[in-house]
């Protein structure tokens, strides 16, 4: 594009981001799948009496916590950044962006609301 303007410049960039949120949102599902590979080694290691049912049982939950910490941590980052980008995109956007663009900076999300992907991944940790 020849001689961007800022306003371009700003948007392209934040296109950039979005994709970048996107993909990592979708990379951090391996964590859930290293959960349950982890469980699936755990009971193997128990049916061959490597490690004692106890044992295995607290790795279990100590493996289950750590996921639903890290959960609860994505959350407030997810959370807190996109209020942060919402404020950035109030300075650079003008009202009639909220038509043609997107309708999101207008007004923050509710507080401390786990996203869809999140809550899917909480569900498994717990179960």
């Amino acid at each position: 594009m020849p001689d961007e303007t800022p306003r371009q410049k700003f948007l392209l960039h934040m296109y950039d981001q979005m994709f970048n949120d996107i993909n990592r949102h979708i990379i951090v599902v391996w964590q859930s799948v290293g959960v349950l590979i982890g469980a699936f080694a755990i009971l193997a290691l128990i049916e061959k009496h490597i490690i004692t049912l106890d044992l295995g049982a607290g790795i279990l939950v100590i493996i289950c916590c750590w996921l639903l910490a890290n959960l609860l941590d994505s959350s407030y980052w997810y959370n807190r950044n996109l209020a942060i980008i919402g404020n950035i995109e109030r300075e650079f956007l003008s009202e009639t962006d909220l038509r043609d663009i997107v309708y999101y900076f207008g007004a923050h999300r509710p507080t401390n609301k786990m996203i869809t992907h999140l809550r899917i991944q909480r569900a498994l940790g717990l179960s």
